[in-house]
């Protein structure tokens, strides 16, 4: 037989208390109650009762010892029967009332009915049953036992308001609902009596809010228990005749189920590991304590968010919420209160918590890689360092930081988030996904599969549908989860300005949004298997969300959507507008990065000249410009004019691509070589069509990418010190030429020649501007603008300098030390970089003024074999003379033959390790006899 045992000594006597209190009766309690002091006794037995009531441990094991716990319940309940019925009589009257002991009563009674050994709903039904059938339901009969002693406490209840509100809020959130009927109208009847006194009831229904946060998320209460909070208390709010108390009644009534709908919510996504669910939730419960305006109440569930962003990653998004907390702050030294000051304690007053919090979010920007916004804080911050805290160590370091921002904007590449709408139908989800709407913000170049994926592991039992229209009464009253995905793009609510770098033009497209297109195609009218586009209509659906992305959550709901069909027509101009915009940001990104990649570039014209799949500006010709079209439709001609002049401002865009893919095409990747020949051939024949079918429409040409001042003058300057190095160099290796000077001038000419033409072909609307190209170069600086951007290109050699080499002598002797030649071909001329464009236009003749040397170039010396053996002295032959010839490629080097006989032949070589074998030379020795050579006659 198992043996079991209490945990201390004092609980051996739990037995037989229960057995000597199972034995009293009412006579037996008043007869010994006059005996004692009341006060001191009952004060023991509250204390003793719940001690029984809340210690779980007090048997070693609670599944054998069920029996006698439910035995030590119900004999409790009828001892505490007889002492309510003493506190009515000792402590009730104005003179002797005790409101510690009333109040003791009640805890108590909390307690004894939210045992986990009373909740029967929780038991099998086979147990709840037998124990139904031995004691009953305990807790509804001191249920009514607890709403009659409230009762009897009279003008005394205004003194537990809103002490005890907590305990009679506890024991409505019993499951069983008739328990619930008993307390809900304990609650009620608070409302009103705190009415009576004050005129309102601030204090209870803020101690409500309180209390309901932390019982829900401890596990008590369910949706039928907000339905029947719902109903009991807005019935009686709306029976009572003070009009004025009914209208804030029913107010609080649906302000607390409101609370409890998104309480609810929030416990039922913390079972399943569903963090972006908890998120919305979080937040639903944000907005409402906003709404109510409890601060710190908002301030714990912002930081419940941000733990829960930090370990999703979303970095972005928990800075935002930080930021959220920080906009609550101010610049100022007051010092902090309430949660704030109770969560921070390394921070005495708001300007350094908000510092603080400051610092945290722009490390989470710079991980998240949304610089942009982490510039901003900056910026907020760099002005307060220098205009009030006067920090300027602290400030050099942050501009330091905010400098680095700027440049990775630039230089590192960013993902673009992929945007996508989702809906949640069927009434089995929860009420914050019920039927409704959601934008969601993916991972940089997220695939809608990838991202369907990572949402059906979340909604395991969700049923796709196939259709992107919205769903009927079938699908949103069903039993069921359904979920609907689709890609949606964002519509910029701040447009960048035009002709700025790439990256930048990227940001405003995809942040800061808060509206999303979707354009689901369909054919109106008779289909044309020829031509498919003439009927191919888009029905344009416009979503807007609750708040802008990226915000404090990664999805927001939509509140507002819209519709309009969108005609072939309207849809080719959006489509030509669109592929000239890219190819625009393709010449930009080219013409200011040399290391860009090319494949998109050649994707992008592949897919605008060759258009296979659609047709491309073929399909346009055929279903818009014909008579028949205008005839039947003649309000349409303003827009068929507008897709002319697009198709033909086309042109000479994809000439300057074609331009920029050949040059990359012959630097850096040959292997697409072929395929630039095949779009130079299908663009010839474009450019011809393209020309009779448009014509040439005012405004056909393009102008010059607004590339910033910076990057212009660096390539500018870059190319033409180049450029003169390579003229000094040319002109120092002709200078015994008597033209040689006016041959660097000619070919400098050349290449600004082919310089202008190169900017003439580029920028075609420089030829119809009335002024020439010398003309606008002279010019001094101007600042860009976006109505006259600045047209600046680099001076570039078409023609390739290469000196002509002297030829090598076929002696070992030299007219010239090898030490002089070197340095004669190492030396360049040094061009410094122009500082603006009139520096730029004066060094272009900077090569002109070079000066040529006085001698001729240096002979390169034959090699010789190095070696750190020692050798012996050789005789050198004189060398003949030279002779320096002028061709037309350049001065040509030769040896002049004596007069006499032929030269000299060259010594035979010596062995030189057998040399040193026999005479077993030292260093000095070696060093001397180096020293001791015949002298070249040809010398001097």
């Amino acid at each position: 037989m198992k043996t079991y045992e209490f945990k201390t000594l004092e609980y051996e006597y739990v037995v037989c208390l229960i057995a000597l209190l199972r034995l009293i009766n009412e006579k037996h309690y008043t007869n010994y109650i006059r005996e004692q002091k009341v006060l001191e006794f009952i004060s023991q037995i509250f204390h003793v009762f719940h001690i029984l009531c809340t210690k779980n441990d007090i048997y070693s094991d609670k599944g054998t010892w069920t029996t006698l716990i439910l035995l030590q319940n119900a004999v409790l309940i009828k001892i505490l029967r007889f002492i309510s019925g003493s506190l009515a009589v000792y402590f009730l009257d104005a003179a002797g009332f005790n409101k510690p002991i009333w109040a003791n009563f009640f805890r108590l009674s909390v307690a004894f009915i939210t045992q986990p050994c009373l909740q029967l709903e929780n038991f099998r039904i086979y147990k709840r049953k037998k124990i139904i059938h031995y004691y009953g339901d305990m807790r509804l009969g001191f249920a009514n036992k607890i709403s009659e002693v409230w009762y009897t406490l009279g003008a005394h209840k205004i003194l537990f308001i809103p002490e005890l509100v907590g305990c009679f809020l506890e024991i409505s959130l019993v499951g069983e609902p008739e328990v619930r009927a008993i307390t809900l109208p304990i609650l009620y009847d608070m409302m009103e009596v705190e009415w009576a006194k004050h005129l309102s009831f601030h204090g209870f229904e803020a101690e409500v809010i309180n209390q309901l946060d932390d019982l829900i998320e401890g596990g008590r209460g369910d949706i039928e228990y907000k339905d029947s909070f719902h109903k009991i208390l807005s019935d009686k709010c709306q029976l009572h005749k003070d009009h004025k108390f009914m209208i804030p009644g029913l107010y609080f009534v649906d302000l607390i189920t409101r609370l409890l709908e998104r309480l609810l919510d929030y416990r039922w996504v913390n079972i399943d590991d569903n963090a972006d669910n908890r998120m919305s939730c979080i937040v639903n419960l944000l907005n409402f304590y906003e709404e109510i305006k409890r601060p710190e109440m908002v301030i714990r569930y912002l930081y419940k968010l941000h733990d829960l962003h930090i370990a999703n990653d979303n970095y972005i998004e928990a800075a935002y919420t930080l930021l959220k907390h920080a906009k609550n702050l101010e610049w100022s030294e007051k010092e902090l209160s309430g949660p704030d000051k109770r969560n921070n304690a390394y921070a005495e007053t708001e300007s350094q918590l908000k510092e603080r919090i400051y610092y945290d979010s722009i490390t989470l920007l710079d991980k998240g890689h949304l610089w942009e916004e982490a510039i901003r804080l900056c910026m907020e911050l760099s002005d307060q360092y220098r205009v009030k805290m006067y920090d300027y160590i602290q400030l050099s370091l942050l501009l330091q930081k905010q400098s680095s921002f700027y440049d990775n904007i630039i230089n590192k590449q960013r993902g673009k988030p992929t945007y996508f709408k989702v809906g949640f139908f069927g009434m089995s989800y929860p009420t914050f996904l019920r039927n409704k709407i959601f934008i969601y913000r993916g991972r940089p170049y997220e695939m809608l599969s990838e991202f369907v994926s990572r949402l059906l592991v979340q909604f395991p039992k969700a049923q796709k549908l196939r259709s992107s229209v919205l769903p009927g009464d079938d699908v949103t009253n069903a039993s069921a989860f359904y979920i609907q995905v689709c890609t949606v793009q964002p519509i910029a609510e701040e447009m960048s300005p035009p002709g700025v770098h790439t990256n930048i033009a990227e940001y405003y497209h995809c942040n800061g949004v808060k509206r999303f297109v979707y354009d689901r195609p369909f054919h109106q009218g008779d289909k044309d298997p020829n031509n498919e586009f003439a009927s191919l209509w888009l029905d344009r659906s416009t979503f807007v969300t609750a708040h802008k992305f990226p915000g404090i959550l990664r999805c927001f709901e939509v509140l507002s959507s819209s519709s309009v069909n969108i005609s072939p027509l309207g849809k080719a101009v959006e489509d030509l507008t669109d592929a000239n915009s890219d190819l625009m940001s393709f010449i930009q990104l080219h013409e200011s990065d040399s290391k860009a990649p090319i494949n998109p570039l050649s994707m992008k014209l592949n897919g605008v000249i060759d258009a296979a799949v659609m047709g491309g500006i073929t399909n346009y010709e055929k279903v818009f410009f014909n008579d028949t079209y205008l005839l039947k439709n003649p309000d349409n001609k303003e827009q068929v004019d507008l897709l002319k002049s697009l198709i033909s401002k086309q042109i000479p865009i994809l000439e300057v691509c074609l331009k920029l893919h050949g040059e990359k095409v012959k630097s850096s990747d040959i292997s697409l070589r072929p395929l630039h020949e095949k779009l130079e051939i299908q663009f010839k024949q474009l450019k011809k069509n393209v020309e009779q079918t448009c014509g040439n429409l005012p405004g056909c040409g393009i102008t010059s990418p607004r590339l910033p001042m910076s990057v212009l003058r660096f390539h500018a300057a870059r190319t033409s010190a180049d450029a003169s190095r390579a003229s000094g160099y040319h002109s120092s290796m002709t200078s015994s030429q008597e033209s040689g000077g006016e041959s660097v001038r000619e070919s400098h000419e050349i290449n600004q020649r082919a310089s202008r033409s190169d900017m003439l072909d580029v920028y075609p609307t420089m030829r119809t501007s009335g002024e020439s190209l010398t003309s606008l170069t002279d010019k001094p600086r101007m600042e860009p603008s976006r109505s006259h951007p600045v047209v600046l290109r680099a001076i570039e050699l078409t023609q390739t300098l290469h000196p002509t080499r002297p030829a090598r002598p076929t002696s070992r002797g030299s007219q010239f030390s090898l030490n002089s030649s070197r340095e004669s071909l190492d030396s360049k001329v040094e061009v410094p970089l122009a500082k603006n464009h009139n520096e730029f236009r004066s060094m272009e003749n900077l090569s002109a003024d070079v000066q040529e040397p006085d001698r001729l170039p240096p002979i390169v010396p034959p090699k010789r074999k190095q070696s750190l053996t020692p050798l012996t002295p050789i005789s050198v032959p004189p060398s003949p003379p030279l002779r320096a010839t002028t061709v037309s490629g350049g001065t040509r080097y030769s040896f002049q033959p004596s007069s006499g006989a032929n030269p000299p032949p060259v010594p035979r070589k010596k062995n030189i390790r057998k040399s040193m074998a026999s005479s077993q030379m030292n260093a000095a020795t070696l060093g001397s006899r180096i020293c001791q050579q015949p002298t070249n006659p040809h010398r001097g």
